[in-house]
């Protein structure tokens, strides 16, 4: 599997990217990070997802996987860590040295839900929860393969996407420039 990485520098500042980002169409799946620059260089970029190339949603064992352009999800029982640990070896991406290093080159956000740690540990017991009748998923991963990341610091936009991304970048550069216009 190709997992090297390719880079695009846009002509956005971050008020601009921001704006193109809730312009985007629901489908897009766009996911943003952003430490708005609050904490120095710490916390010096926003770094968003669009296109997830999967996500997954589990509500215990049973998970629901959808590939980018799938219309139906697929349905597998296992572990959503399990799961989880495999996807982050089978996507890793060497860092390559610049003077200017980004933060990632692909990702995968999660959303976990408390009731997920129940399956690991026994919690004392409480009142009686509303669990049975919640069908809202354990957790949620959406992994990325296509990220915009705005160094605050540098004050420079940068497309980046891994494996054969370039078709991926230059779709999304021309996206995100036409709804920020």
């Amino acid at each position: 599997m190709n997992r090297t990485s390719r880079q695009i520098v846009l002509e956005l500042t971050a008020d601009e990217l921001v704006a193109a980002l809730v312009r985007l169409a629901p489908e897009r799946g766009a996911c943003v990070l952003d430490s708005c620059g609050a904490r120095g260089d710490g916390a010096r970029f926003l770094i968003a997802g669009l296109d997830p190339s999967e996500t997954v949603e589990a509500r215990g064992e049973e998970l629901h996987l959808r590939a980018r352009g799938e219309s139906a999800a697929r349905v597998v029982r296992a572990s959503v860590l399990s799961l989880l640990d495999a996807r982050l070896d089978e996507f890793r991406v060497p860092r390559e040295a610049s003077a200017e290093p980004l933060p990632a080159r692909g990702a995968c956000v999660a959303a976990l839900s408390y009731d997920l740690a129940r399956q690991f540990e026994k919690p004392r017991p409480r009142t009686p929860s509303a669990r049975a009748d919640n069908r809202d998923p354990d957790a949620v991963l959406a992994f990325f393969d296509t990220l915009v990341v705005h160094d605050y610091v540098r004050g420079v936009t940068t497309l980046v996407g891994v494996g054969d991304a370039a078709e991926r970048l230059e779709e999304a550069r021309a996206t995100l420039l036409r709804v920020a216009a």
